[in-house]
């Protein structure tokens, strides 16, 4: 059995719709079309045949999981909780990029560092 992975492909406003319908036509299940991304998934193969086929995006993330964060002790305690030694290995350099959409976490810089000392945390077992 195959494992299925939760992708998020990103788009310029407007675009969504007919990044969609690639997404569509290399046969990937479709979960959610909101402003600017479409969320879908896919096998492990999906990362270098939507790399290859897809024009609207812009960017392809694999979505590691979701959480409600109203604040930044939420946010520590989510980023905390996901699986970051499945893809991240002890020694690795992880550079933290971050947006603010719709967010009351306004703050970029304090977010970035927030999310960078959660994993940490996590992989010293702290």
């Amino acid at each position: 059995m195959t494992t299925k992975y939760e992708y998020v492909a990103t788009c310029l406003f407007g675009l969504e719709a007919l990044l969609g319908e690639e997404i569509d036509a290399l046969g990937y299940e479709r979960i959610e079309t909101i402003d600017g991304r479409v969320t879908f998934r896919g096998d492990m193969a999906a990362i270098a045949r939507c790399n290859i086929n897809l024009r609207f995006a812009e960017r392809l993330y694999i979505k590691m999981g979701s959480f409600r964060a109203a604040t930044f002790t939420e946010l520590f305690d989510g980023t905390n909780s996901l699986p970051w030694e499945a893809w991240i290995a002890e020694d690795d350099a992880f550079p933290v990029k971050g947006h603010s959409i719709k967010s009351v976490l306004t703050s970029i810089p304090d977010c970035q560092s927030i999310v960078q000392k959660a994993i940490v945390e996590r992989w010293s077992g702290e």
